[in-house]
């Protein structure tokens, strides 16, 4: 009689990821997602790691062009309008939901 063996993997250091039940500014579908890896050829995961740098290049170039420090989240009241995704991000996402 052999004892089974039991594999524990190591404690995952990931995040969870909600995707939302339509497209707005502040989230995005998974058919959205998926439509736009098949589009770049990269992987479900390699879209929103593409995503999250772009925000944060984005924003630290803003910062760094206005003279302020890069911060992650900024004054609610203030960056209200700023939400909204630029053009080309928008012309981009046209072109994934067609």
């Amino acid at each position: 009689m052999t004892a089974k063996r039991t594999v524990r993997k190591a404690p995952s250091s990931g995040i969870l990821l909600r995707y939302r039940d339509k497209d707005t500014a502040y989230g995005v579908t998974r058919k959205t997602t998926t439509r736009l890896a098949q589009t770049l050829g990269l992987s479900e995961t390699q879209v929103v790691h593409v995503a999250l740098a772009r925000e944060s290049s984005r924003r630290r170039r803003r910062a760094t062009s206005s003279g302020a420090g890069f911060r992650i989240g900024g004054c609610p009241d203030r960056d209200r309008n700023r939400a909204q995704p630029s053009s080309s991000t928008s012309a981009a996402w046209a072109t994934i939901r067609r």
